[in-house]
């Protein structure tokens, strides 16, 4: 695990009590994710907020609509999601970020088309694993990090 994820999720609150319960969640949804995966959610439980990013990372399993296993079952029904890939956020900016259990990549799928190029296998994956969006999700930004080249700041014409 990557040594930004084990700092921000140092505190106890993110510890997951009973691991079992993930491997629970697994079985249920018919999946069997890599094992970067299956380790972080049998180690942790969130939900997950990011410094870098807008999406909120549900936990995997819980009483809510909002959590990984309810979340991935809405997609199944109503957007005929493959069973290979799980649901990992709630709606943001009408785009979610999805796994995939068989090639371990992470997408940002718009349902503007980008639910039918990913059930079409043509989307592109954001992250090419798992690892690397969590390493992305959890480090913080630096102050190298300012958009100041990418968006330089208007100067006054004087």
């Amino acid at each position: 695990m990557h040594p930004n994820v084990e700092h921000a999720l140092a505190d106890s609150i993110f510890h997951r009590k009973d691991p079992a319960e993930a491997d629970a969640v697994f079985q249920r949804l018919g999946v069997k994710p890599k094992s970067e995966f299956k380790e972080f959610y049998r180690r942790y439980e969130g939900a997950f907020t990011s410094e870098v990013s807008g999406f909120e990372l549900c936990d995997l399993a819980g009483p809510n609509e909002f959590s990984i296993e309810s979340l991935t079952r809405q997609c199944r029904e109503h957007h005929s999601f493959p069973d290979r890939y799980l649901a990992l956020t709630d709606l943001c900016g009408g785009a979610i970020l999805v796994y995939d259990c068989e090639s371990d990549a992470v997408f940002n799928v718009d349902f503007e088309g980008g639910s039918d190029q990913l059930r079409a296998g043509k989307l592109a994956p954001h992250w090419p694993s798992f690892d690397d969006f969590l390493e992305e999700y959890f480090t913080p930004p630096s102050d190298d990090d300012e958009m100041s080249e990418e968006y330089p700041i208007p100067q006054p014409h004087w």
